[in-house]
C-alpha cells in the first residue's frame, strides 16, 4: 500500500508545470477547448493575431458543422487562460454578421481555411472604437505576449506610423 501511494505521489514536474502553464482558448459555457497553443504557429501582438498550424485550422473548422454562420463558434463566449488563470473573455464572431457586438470579439471564426488561417482579437465589431481602455489592456495582457516569446512562437509587425501636417510639411 505504501508502495503505490509512492509511485502514485511521484509525478513528473515539467508535465504538470506544461499542463498548469498552457495557453488556450475554451468555450466559457463548457470549459471545452477550442484551440491551444499546440494549434498555433505564432501570435502577433501588434496586431493580436493567432496564426494556425493545418491542424488548428482544422480543429476550428470542425466546430462549423453547416454551411451558415449560426452552427459554429459565432457568438459563443469564450475564456482565454494561460494554465487555470483567465485572462480575458469575449465573444467568436464573424465578419459575415450584420450584428453589431461591444466588448472583445475573436474574427473571423466562420473563414478560417487552410488559405486563410487566422484569426485576430479586437476590441467591438464592426467599429473597434468600441474596446475600453480596460479590455485593450486584458487583450495586450504581457503575460500573454510573454508566454508566446518563450514559446518562440510571437511576431510583431510595427505599428503603422501616420505623420502630423507638421511632420509632413518637414518632409517635404
Amino acid at each position: 500500500m505504501t508502495t503505490l501511494l509512492l509511485i502514485a505521489g511521484c509525478s513528473s514536474p515539467s508535465a504538470n508545470t506544461n499542463q498548469t502553464t498552457k495557453f488556450a482558448v475554451y468555450l466559457s459555457d463548457t470549459n471545452e477547448v477550442v484551440f491551444s497553443e499546440d494549434d498555433i504557429v505564432s501570435y502577433n501582438n501588434s496586431t493580436d493575431t493567432f496564426t494556425f498550424t493545418k491542424d488548428g485550422v482544422k480543429k476550428i473548422q470542425s466546430y462549423q458543422s453547416t454551411s451558415t454562420i449560426q452552427g459554429g463558434l459565432y457568438q459563443k463566449p469564450f475564456t482565454v487562460k494561460i494554465g487555470d488563470e483567465a485572462i480575458y473573455t469575449g465573444k467568436f464572431w464573424t465578419s459575415l454578421s450584420s450584428l453589431s457586438e461591444d466588448g472583445i470579439v475573436m474574427l473571423d471564426t466562420f473563414t478560417v481555411s487552410p488559405e486563410n488561417n487566422t484569426l485576430t482579437v479586437i476590441g467591438g465589431y464592426p467599429e473597434r472604437t468600441t474596446v475600453t481602455d480596460e479590455e485593450k489592456e486584458q487583450i495586450d495582457d504581457a503575460r500573454i505576449t510573454e508566454h508566446f516569446q518563450k514559446l518562440d512562437k510571437l511576431t510583431s509587425t510595427p505599428p503603422k506610423q501616420t505623420l502630423t501636417s507638421n511632420q509632413q510639411i518637414q518632409n517635404l
